[in-house]
């Protein structure tokens, strides 16, 4: 059975963005760091509030601890959260699209690894050569 207890040490009315900042102390047993979606459950209860409502940041853990540093919001209304919560989405995806593939090589690089490459394999081949003479 998996046990949650909530703390919630610290509360803040953000009245420009419509939504209220929590950050809690959450300690569980019986199995993983819980999923968002159960510590999203839990804080809805805690506040009164619909969990629709609710948005978890993080959920920051140590290693070995039954326990976790929690960051949510909670909006007044869900065109609020929309408004907000899709502005993020949408830049995350610009900067991922932004971003050059590593595996992106100049024909040049390869070039002059294949060359090194085979001016190893003679260098190698040589000091045998001599031995078996």
């Amino acid at each position: 059975m998996i046990f949650l207890e909530l703390n919630i040490t610290d509360k803040k009315e953000e009245k420009l963005l419509s939504r209220l900042k929590v950050e809690g102390r959450l300690k569980f047993e019986g199995s993983a760091t819980p999923s968002n979606d159960q510590v999203r459950e839990l804080i809805a209860k805690n506040l009164g509030k619909d969990s629709k409502l609710v948005v978890v940041k993080n959920i920051y853990t140590q290693y070995g601890d039954a326990s976790a540093d929690v960051l949510a919001y909670v909006y007044d209304n869900e065109q609020k959260l929309k408004d907000i919560e899709e502005v993020n989405k949408k830049v995350k995806e610009k900067k991922e699209g932004e971003a050059v593939p590593k595996e992106t090589v100049k024909p040049e690089a390869k070039e002059k690894v294949a060359k090194e490459e085979k001016t190893e394999e003679k260098k190698e081949a040589k000091p045998e050569e001599k031995k078996e003479e």
